[in-house]
Order: C-alpha cells, then structure tokens, then sequence
C-alpha cells in the first residue's frame, strides 16, 4: 500500500474583518490486489489562524489555542496567506 500525506494552508475566507485560514491535511491511499485497484483518500482540517486588525490567533482542531507562530513553523506556506491578509 502507498499512502501520500500532504498538509497544507487552505484558501483563506474573510468575513467582517475577521480572515480564518484553515490548516488542511489531505491524505490518499492506493493498493494493488492483483487485478483490481483500491483507491481512497481523505481530507480534513487540523486547525485554523484567525487574523484581524488587533492581531492574530491559532487554534488546534480541539479548539485550544496555539502560538500561531508555532503553526507556521510548521507550515510555512501559512506565512505567506497571513502576511497577505
């Protein structure tokens, strides 16, 4: 079985001032059983950054906040959708 993960800053959504940028993982899975082909794949959000005007805030998918540095550290694609922000 082979199995690709991949997480990654989803498109950004801005309502009232308030930008929420999701954290999404996505998942798929693919195996060969001699003549057929399973295929599945999943995705799902790990969390989210909140930016306003007074500053920023991250939250894991529990809902507990996080430094939003800490998220970005590890996924620096994040980085760039808030500096747009």
């Amino acid at each position: 079985m082979e199995e690709k993960k991949e997480i990654v800053a989803g498109n950004p959504v801005t309502v009232a001032g308030l930008t929420v940028i999701p954290i999404v993982e996505t998942r798929l899975n693919f195996r060969r059983c001699r003549n057929s082909v399973s295929v599945s794949g999943s995705r799902r959000a790990i969390g989210v950054i909140i930016t306003s005007p007074q500053g920023e805030k991250a939250f894991n998918i529990n809902g507990e906040e996080v430094a939003p540095g800490e998220l970005k550290e590890e996924f620096p694609d994040v980085e760039s959708l808030s500096n747009d922000v």
